[in-house]
């Protein structure tokens, strides 16, 4: 039988971070791999919007019936950073049809810390100058935790980590700019309307000059790397 990897994430509305990003992920996963991957999202309100632009975009359980008509084994790689209901709900689909499925990115010590390594790396210390790195939330786990105890030995006592919706960190005394990160596979929607519509005014309304970087994990050429190597590490 042949082989491919099924690509769930939840997605994304806007039609230029669909190409930039998943079709991007998925031409460069087929590449580095060399299997075909395929993009399902989850989110049937992303899946309909982007219909009726004329993209289409199958469900996890869509794709996983036609690779499985066409007699293709299937593993399925979550393009999720952290456990949540959109991983345990893909989990469900992938053990009811006894599908080896992979683990939530930033649960791989590997990549985890590779992404911590690069994003630092982008961001170096500036002289009054705060960094915050933005999750999504999550009901099921604590992600900003994780990721800040993983943050220590690095030694940035310049950055931060929050997640949306949640009350902003105390910044240090003395610090005048904030650079806001998205620490997201795609900024699309969320990055513009909670973080750059609402955080970055909050910001000024505090007193101090605000910036977003409106760009996810997935447009950095690290990033296919990371990605790699977890599904080879998870297969």
């Amino acid at each position: 039988m042949s082989q491919a990897i099924l690509l769930c994430g939840v997605g994304s509305a806007v039609e230029s971070v669909w190409q930039k990003t998943w079709k991007h992920l998925e031409s460069e996963l087929t590449k580095s791999l060399g299997l075909p991957c395929h993009t399902a999202f989850t989110s049937a309100f992303i899946r309909n919007r982007l219909a009726a632009n004329g993209i289409l975009v199958p469900s996890p359980e869509e794709m996983i019936e036609t690779l499985e008509k066409q007699k293709t084994d299937i593993f399925v790689q979550p393009l999720l950073l952290s456990d949540g209901e959109e991983y345990q709900k893909l989990k469900s689909t992938a053990q009811s049809k006894n599908l080896p499925f992979g683990i939530p990115i930033l649960a791989d010590e590997t990549a985890k810390n590779v992404i911590l390594e690069k994003l630092c790396a982008e961001y170096p210390a500036e002289e009054k100058r705060h960094i915050l790195f933005i999750l999504h939330g999550s009901k099921i786990s604590c992600p900003e935790d994780d990721l800040r105890d993983s943050l220590l030995p690095l030694h940035r006592s310049d950055i931060s980590l929050t997640v949306l919706k949640k009350e902003l960190p105390a910044f240090p005394a003395g610090t005048e700019k904030i650079l806001l990160v998205p620490v997201m596979i795609a900024a699309g929607r969320h990055a513009v309307r909670d973080i750059v519509g609402e955080l970055e005014p909050k910001l000024r309304s505090m007193g101090y000059t605000a910036e977003t970087v409106v760009s996810g994990l997935a447009v950095r050429e690290w990033f296919v790397p990371v990605i790699t190597g977890l599904i080879r590490r998870s297969q």
